[in-house]
């Protein structure tokens, strides 16, 4: 199978573009106005929430291409990766650590 590279793509630049806003947001505002704002709150989890779903989507697809199956879960598919050498080792553990983030984001 091959990789669809230009679903990758965009996924990638899905996740560029939110750090890019997200990076605006904290240089034009000063914190305590950035913390205090309940709507800028929901925002950002909003962005980091969708940045780590194109993460998934793109482990998923990734690790599908390279195991020729679909992973269980995010974690499987971040694992299968880091066996592959497609990820080192603290990149998992920082993704993983992303996706635990999402998830308590999306089911409380």
């Amino acid at each position: 199978m091959v990789v669809d590279k230009e679903r990758v793509n965009k996924k990638n630049a899905f996740i560029r573009k939110q750090i890019s806003d997200i990076r605006s947001l904290i240089d034009e505002k000063p914190y305590e106005e950035i913390i205090n704002d309940q709507w800028i709150i929901k925002g950002l989890k909003y962005s980091l929430q969708t940045s780590v779903e194109a993460l998934i989507d793109i482990a998923y697809h990734l690790s599908a291409k390279h195991d020729k199956h679909a992973p269980a879960d995010a974690r499987d598919a971040l694992q299968l990766l880091t066996n592959k050498n497609v990820l080192r080792n603290d990149e998992y553990e920082n993704y993983s650590a992303m996706v635990g983030f999402r998830n308590r984001v999306v089911y409380g």
